[in-house]
């Protein structure tokens, strides 16, 4: 495995031009280079000279190393005039992309993408190919994704990979269709506590029966300071309903408080302007510790982020 360092792709415009010409292992004429492309293949140690020449001994040609001219088929030395070979570049095998910081998202490269072997992919993965003309999802959890090699780059840009992840949560979200959990709520209330236990923040997640507002109440904890603040947690599916408001909300705290919570965390589909008004003031609900409100929205946004959720209730 020869990993290619950050340093030899940011700011390297001849990067993607010459891994294009050579990701599939072809020879890289030399003479198809222009003069940054030639000067960033003789630098980087990725990129190896080569010599490809045709062999009378076997009627192929060979492409090898510019002291070692051999026919790879009988291994055998060869002469060979340096008017008959011709210089160039190949790709190493197995390159490895670094790591991108904070990225959710394991980055690779490929020739074509039928190559992607989908059962043997364990993490979520973004495969870059020249074959691919826009950022698409390989299956429909979003857990492979796959761009077009001419974006490689953006991925080692001070913004990271998260234009890319933010384009392939939006693609995932148009899986997430309401109407395919049940009306009833039940689907929708596992989908809210299963978010809850990915999330390090929060712990004693137990969910509950339903309220007196038709919501599912439920409780969990989470660490502010030095305070260990309780939650009531309240799903409200309401897709085919009318949204929460400011006097709903309300409502839901003082049920909080009756339970001994000072934070209330509510996942819902649909909210009015004048509660995302209210949550957007510092003065709203000021007594309470923890409030945030996941909507429809939020909802899709974090469930897009965990691909074992799309495939288990909206695929």
């Amino acid at each position: 495995m020869v990993e290619i360092n950050k340093s030899e792709i940011i700011g390297e415009a001849a990067f993607v031009p010459t891994l294009v010409k050579g990701i599939s292992g072809d020879f890289i004429d030399k003479s198809s280079l222009v003069h940054d492309e030639l000067a960033y293949c003789k630098e980087m140690p990725w990129i190896r000279k080569r010599v490809r020449f045709y062999c009378d001994n076997c009627g192929m040609h060979h492409k090898v190393k510019p002291n070692e001219i051999i026919c790879t088929a009988q291994q055998t030395p060869v002469k060979i005039s340096s008017s008959k070979q011709t210089e160039g570049f190949e790709l190493a095998r197995n390159i490895e992309l670094p790591n991108p910081s904070s990225c959710s998202y394991n980055i690779d490269l490929i020739e074509n993408k039928k190559f992607i072997e989908v059962d043997k992919v364990t993490e979520k993965v973004i495969f870059f190919t020249p074959d691919q003309a826009k950022l698409s999802l390989y299956e429909s959890t979003g857990k492979i994704a796959v761009a077009p090699i001419n974006r490689l780059s953006e991925v080692y840009s001070t913004t990271g990979c998260d234009r890319l992840v933010d384009e392939i949560e939006e693609l995932t979200s148009n899986i997430v269709q309401w109407n395919k959990l049940d009306s009833e709520g039940d689907d929708f209330q596992e989908l809210v506590y299963q978010l809850l236990r990915l999330n390090d923040s929060f712990s004693n997640i137990s969910p509950g029966g339903t309220g007196a507002d038709q919501g599912k109440d439920g409780f969990c904890y989470q660490n502010i300071g030095r305070r260990t603040v309780k939650i009531m947690v309240q799903d409200k599916f309401n897709n085919e309903g009318s949204g929460i408001n400011a006097r709903d909300l309300n409502r839901m705290k003082m049920n909080a408080n009756s339970h001994g919570c000072t934070g209330l965390l509510v996942a819902t589909i649909k909210t009015t302007g004048d509660l995302e008004t209210k949550l957007a003031s510092d003065d709203f609900l000021p007594d309470m510790k923890f409030l945030d409100v996941w909507n429809g929205v939020e909802m899709k946004s974090r469930i897009s982020q965990h691909p074992e959720l799309i495939k288990d209730y909206f695929c």
